[in-house]
């Protein structure tokens, strides 16, 4: 059914979305104790 499978594709990628900016806060957290941001990550997964 094309309609779920888009459902199920902007649900993905709005939870992609939100890990990102999880990542990105941690991130500015860390660096705000002294921290040095961590480079580039690796990708995982199927490439996009």
């Amino acid at each position: 059914n094309v309609p779920e499978i888009g459902d199920e594709l902007a649900a993905g990628r709005a939870l992609q979305n939100i890990a990102q900016r999880l990542l990105n806060t941690a991130e500015r957290d860390i660096e705000g104790m002294g921290v040095p941001r961590p480079g580039p990550r690796q990708v995982t997964g199927w490439p996009t």
